[in-house]
Parts: structure tokens; C-alpha cells; sequence
């Protein structure tokens, strides 16, 4: 993918776009768009915050719930089926 992100205050704003339409990504946004991909926030202690999602029924995704981001910090993943189909 390709990405720009701009800083606004404490707060990114990340466009991303899909290099291969057969990815993840690409696949999603071709079923859905036009729409927004993902919102993100930012929290102290992500390990704890993510169980506390997991604990009240939030469905972490992947194998290993922490993944590094684009910019090098970690981040979890809560299965959009949880959360009225909207990827956080």
C-alpha cells in the first residue's frame, strides 16, 4: 500500500492506498467503498487495553493481537463483527 499521512495536532490522518486490489485491503474497498477503512486511537498500555476489548467480548484479530504499524508503534485489531461491522 501506499500511504500519506499529516499531522493535524496530536492527530494523524492517515489516506492509504491499496497497490494490489486482490489484497486484503483491496478486496475490502472494492466491496465497500467509497468508505472509510479503519479508525484508530491511541492509548496507553495497548496490551491492557486490548484485553479489556477482548474481556467484554470484542474479538481481537490475528495470531499474535499486536502488530507494529506503519509507523513503528504497535496496534491491535478488533474484528469488525463486534463492533457493527466498522474495522477499529
Amino acid at each position: 500500500m501506499k500511504n500519506a499521512i499529516d499531522k493535524i495536532g496530536e492527530t494523524n490522518l492517515e489516506i492509504t492506498e491499496p497497490l494490489d486490489m486482490n489484497s486484503q485491503m483491496g478486496k475490502f474497498l472494492t466491496r465497500a467503498a467509497p468508505i472509510i477503512y479503519h479508525i484508530a486511537f491511541g492509548v496507553d498500555e495497548i496490551e491492557n487495553a486490548a484485553n479489556n476489548r477482548a474481556d467484554k467480548g470484542n474479538k481481537i484479530m490475528g495470531e499474535d493481537s499486536l502488530i507494529k504499524g506503519s509507523e513503528g508503534y504497535l496496534t491491535v485489531n478488533i474484528d469488525p463483527e463486534g463492533s457493527l461491522g466498522f474495522p477499529f
